[in-house]
């Protein structure tokens, strides 16, 4: 196990103290191409987390359930693990 090196110095960190808290604060905004699905499962998810455990396979199902509830095509649509 050896020591990491790392290619700022303390000095430059300082220096660069605004664009690095920029950038850390910069998130890469993501469109929701369902939000009604989105906002369904959300609070779904939301009340049954207390009751039961959810997996992302529980989850996924459940989305393609409201999905279809909603009419939406699910041949669009990806389920991610995510």
């Amino acid at each position: 196990m050896g020591l990491e090196v790392y290619p700022f110095s303390i000095g430059c960190l300082i220096k660069n103290k605004d664009n690095i808290e920029d950038n850390l604060l910069a998130k890469r905004q993501k469109t929701v191409q369902y939000p009604n699905l989105e906002n369904s499962l959300l609070e779904w998810i939301l009340q049954s987390q207390e009751q039961i455990i959810l997996s992302n396979a529980i989850v996924i199902k459940k989305a393609k359930s409201f999905a279809q509830l909603l009419n939406i095509q699910n041949s669009g649509i990806k389920f991610s693990h995510g």
